[in-house]
């Protein structure tokens, strides 16, 4: 059973330290990486591709971010930003906690990235524990994140992003995003809300201090036998209402 659930798998670049300090990189970064590839030969659940960070269709909102660039504005970016061909681009680190999919994904991305632009990335595995030391203090230049919303409305996802935020791993603020997330929570109408979210996720993906990757699923086994489980965004089920059915083979 494969159900819609509302989370994103995502990259924190760390714009502290050159050459992620420089939005043309991080775009670039972006722009050459296969989501459907990842989505349909790696993990294999129906996850769907992203360019944006707030799952399609909270409550009616959708982002209308797409993807906006090719291989070639790739390259461009990344010789604006001094690197041709990936020329000079120093070595960066991919962090991530221990998984067999993290790996195969991390795996596939690293590839990508050296394929084409020439970026060479060192994958680094660690435990929770410590992964969770090395996200707090900034030990990392690319660093696989994932969020799960705790409710169902935009916010759960933009709120992420703010400067007081203690999930924001990435040392990228903006005083013009915390604005918008401000007045949506002033908004008179949920139209106007979904508007200042709509401008801060634009704001958001085009400083691109995260790179989102895919929305998840719920995959699951489920027996004939149990009735009164459906699906839910968040994966909470009333236990009360579910039972088991006689089934016969």
């Amino acid at each position: 059973q494969i159900d819609p659930y509302l989370g994103t798998l995502y990259l924190q670049l760390n714009t502290r330290k050159p050459p992620l300090a420089d939005p043309r990189v991080r775009e670039a970064m972006s722009l050459v990486i296969d989501r459907s590839f990842i989505v349909d030969q790696i993990t294999q659940g129906m996850q769907l591709p992203t360019w944006s960070f707030t799952p399609e269709g909270i409550d009616g909102y959708t982002s209308g971010i797409t993807e906006s660039g090719t291989l070639e504005d790739a390259k461009l970016l990344l010789e604006d930003a001094g690197f041709p061909n990936g020329e000079g681009f120093p070595e960066l680190t991919y962090l991530y906690n221990t998984s067999e999919n993290n790996k195969a994904v991390a795996e596939a991305l690293q590839q990508m990235w050296q394929r084409t632009l020439g970026i060479k990335v060192i994958l680094i595995n660690q435990e929770w524990k410590v992964y969770s030391q090395s996200r707090e203090t900034g030990d990392f230049d690319i660093l696989r994140s994932s969020w799960i919303g705790d409710f169902i409305d935009p916010s759960s996802f933009l709120d992420v992003w703010t400067s007081e935020s203690g999930n924001n791993f990435t040392g990228w603020t903006s005083d013009h995003y915390d604005s918008f997330l401000y007045q949506s929570r002033v908004a008179k109408s949920q139209s106007d809300r979904f508007e200042y979210f709509k401008t801060a996720e634009k704001l958001l993906i085009q400083e691109q201090p995260i790179i989102p990757i895919y929305f998840y699923t719920s995959v699951y086994l489920k027996h004939p036998a149990v009735k009164g489980h459906y699906p839910t965004l968040l994966n909470y089920h009333p236990w009360k209402h579910i039972y088991l059915e006689r089934f016969e083979n």
